[in-house]
């Protein structure tokens, strides 16, 4: 064990049955006094989790609004986002972000299906279609086995934590 010193017995520490039993009362102290010590630990550990929760609340709310609005403005402003999809602002950026997802229309036709066309790579052991598989794959295919290629743009934004950091208070 690192940082732990070995301490080498030469000879038994203790001389009678009346020794050892007060070296199992002192320990049998000792480890009350450690729970209790540990048991206080974990008291003050939950009480600062408590009154973190409480001041973090209304701070985690106020980013939820600000999250609300940044996202419910960009998406009305969106045809000043492009052709970029996303804008640079002083404090960070906002825009949308192309995300894509397959969308299966039946699990069962499209096992079948990818059976049918040899793709048994594409289907989990537990019978269900592998979406990563499947995304590997180009579109004619995959119409053939019952899925399409969904695509999504995803609203992002991130601060610019470093610029905000340095502006005076």
């Amino acid at each position: 064990m690192a940082g732990k010193a070995r301490v080498k017995v030469t000879g038994t520490q203790l001389r009678s049955w009346e020794e050892v039993d007060e070296s199992v009362k002192r320990y049998g102290l000792l480890r009350l006094q450690r729970e209790e010590f540990e048991a206080e630990l974990h008291r003050k550990v939950t009480e600062l989790r408590d009154g973190s929760a409480r001041e973090v609340a209304p701070i985690a709310a106020e980013m939820e609004t600000l999250e609300r609005g940044i996202k419910e403005f960009s998406e009305a402003h969106r045809p000043d986002l492009e052709p970029a999809k996303s804008r640079v602002l002083n404090f960070g950026t906002v825009g949308f972000r192309l995300t894509s997802r397959l969308q299966i229309k039946s699990v069962a036709a499209t096992l079948e299906a990818l059976k049918a066309q040899g793709l048994v790579a594409c289907i989990r052991v537990k019978e269900e279609p592998d979406k990563e598989a499947l995304r590997e794959y180009p579109d004619e295919t995959l119409e053939k086995v019952g899925v399409r290629r969904v695509q999504d743009d995803t609203f992002f934004f991130e601060p610019n934590v470093e610029r905000i950091r340095s502006m005076p208070a």
